[in-house]
């Protein structure tokens, strides 16, 4: 417990003053309206519209068949006559292929808002 006691002393004080430092000058510790003031600006509807964006789209990764050739070697028989021999006949194997990221276009509804223009 004791040793929590300290750094809640020191939050409790920085909260305590920091109104007081903030209020050591004028316009100090003041902040900026949130919105502008509606004496300069007018409300204006911007109706709800289609905007092409772009995105970065997962794509997994699937698999490919792939031809593998046969092995082959030549060899002589007893009577002396070379002749081709399969020493691994072949085959069709599954290769993995790693997923990837694409960049696509696509439209997105943007729903109508009111927003503030200068007059």
């Amino acid at each position: 417990m004791n040793s929590l006691r300290w750094p809640i002393l020191v939050l409790a004080a920085l909260t305590l003053f920091a109104p007081l430092a903030a209020a050591d000058g004028p316009g100090k510790g003041r902040r900026a309206p949130r919105y502008p003031s509606h004496s300069s600006t007018r409300a204006v509807w911007v109706p709800g519209h289609f905007e092409r964006v772009e995105r970065r789209v997962w794509v997994p990764g699937g698999t490919r068949r792939e031809w593998i050739p046969p092995v082959t070697r030549r060899v002589c028989n007893s009577w002396g006559v070379s002749i081709e021999v399969v020493v691994r006949p072949g085959r069709w194997v599954l290769v993995p292929e790693p997923g990837r990221y694409e960049v696509r276009c696509e439209e997105v509804w943007i729903p109508g808002a009111w927003t503030y223009v200068p007059c």
